[in-house]
């Protein structure tokens, strides 16, 4: 597994700022989890889609793909980053 946080640049605040994935060798997502401005979490995994985060149909693009792109900034992390994360937006949709 590999695991990436991506900064999204962008003024809509219908729309995420950070993109968390968990991403299996075949390059799918498996986990993904979306953070919007305020600190409301989206996740996905599986076939269970939450706030409207949706796993990806294509394989992941290679990062610096990602990187070529003026508008996303991507980032390595580390497994307990990413379950951190995780645990955050689970929490914080369980608190509502």
């Amino acid at each position: 597994m590999n695991y990436l946080k991506v900064l999204w640049k962008h003024n809509d605040i219908n729309e995420p700022v950070e993109l968390y994935y968990e991403i299996a060798d075949d390059n799918f997502d498996v986990r993904k989890v979306e953070k919007y401005r305020g600190g409301t979490y989206g996740y996905a995994f599986n076939e269970h889609e939450i706030n409207g985060s949706i796993l990806s149909e294509c394989a992941m693009p290679e990062v610096e793909k990602i990187a070529a792109q003026e508008e996303f900034e991507p980032h390595e992390i580390t497994k307990e980053e990413f379950e951190e994360v995780w645990r955050l937006a689970i929490l914080s949709n369980y608190s509502k």
